[in-house]
């Protein structure tokens, strides 16, 4: 993607980007605010292009794709967004891109997440269901 991005905006030359943490951090985009993360940016290779840095802070710490939110922030949404909704079941599925939490990691996540318990990878799978819905039971 980032490749992609530096020919739209036709950088004369690759900046050398990776998807090994070698840039953009890994887990930058909970570990960071946004200041923090432009200003990781700012001091990489991407900063030889134009236009680039702001694209990937933008990507990374605004759109929807990326999820920076913590299992006790999506839990407290839905209880206080969907009231009428009741939660039925709540599951973690690995996640299978080879992504490995560190414990150096963990603990950045923990200092910057102090109330959070527990930290994980995966998905979170929620089975809601609308409360006072037809009911099975008889």
């Amino acid at each position: 993607m980032v490749r992609e991005w530096e020919v739209k905006l036709g950088c004369s030359t690759s900046t050398g980007y990776r998807n090994d943490g070698s840039v953009i951090p890994d887990w930058g985009h909970v570990l960071y605010d946004i200041n923090q993360f432009t200003a990781i940016l700012v001091n990489s290779s991407m900063a030889q292009c134009p236009g680039l840095v702001e694209r990937v802070v933008s990507y990374v710490m605004q759109y929807d794709d990326l999820n920076r939110m913590t299992y006790s922030q999506v839990m407290r949404l839905v209880r206080e967004e969907l009231p009428q909704m009741q939660l039925i079941m709540a599951t973690n599925l690995p996640t299978d891109e080879g992504a490995v939490l560190t414990d150096d990691v963990a603990a950045m996540l923990q200092q910057r997440y102090p109330k959070e318990d527990h930290f994980m990878l995966g998905e979170v799978v929620l089975l809601l269901q609308k409360r006072g819905g037809v009911s099975s039971a008889r």
